[in-house]
């Protein structure tokens, strides 16, 4: 089991797949118990998947895609549990077109490696 606690903090250092070109994306997380984690995010993911900017907002933007879960599917997604297609499937994941298409060209695929020992 794994929770992210920072999402600002979580993304900046994380490794997204590369792609031919920067994507941008809204993210709407739900965090009942982190007000921190609680809002819209805007993410710009680079071409070369590393450094993402991400930027607390009010609202996702006009033209820009967006999509929301609760930090439980946002924490799977990224630790490599499901794919976001998956979580999209059963409603756990609402997402405009594109914004699937990113998170699903952007989250990289493989095996969740999870240190639990300190």
């Amino acid at each position: 089991m794994s929770r992210i606690v920072d999402v600002e903090r979580f993304i900046e250092p994380y490794s997204f797949a590369a792609s031919e070109r920067e994507d941008v994306l809204a993210i709407r997380v739900e965090d009942e118990r982190a007000d921190w984690n609680d809002g819209w995010f805007r993410l710009t993911i680079p071409a070369n998947g590393r450094s993402a900017l991400v930027e607390r907002t009010e609202m996702a933007a006009p033209g820009i895609p967006s999509a929301a879960c609760d930090i439980q599917t946002w924490t799977a997604m990224l630790a490599g549990g499901r794919r976001p297609a998956a979580f999209a499937s059963v409603g756990r994941l609402k997402a405009e077109e594109e914004a699937l298409a990113i998170m699903e060209r952007r989250i990289p695929r493989g095996p969740t490696y999870l240190a639990d020992f300190f």
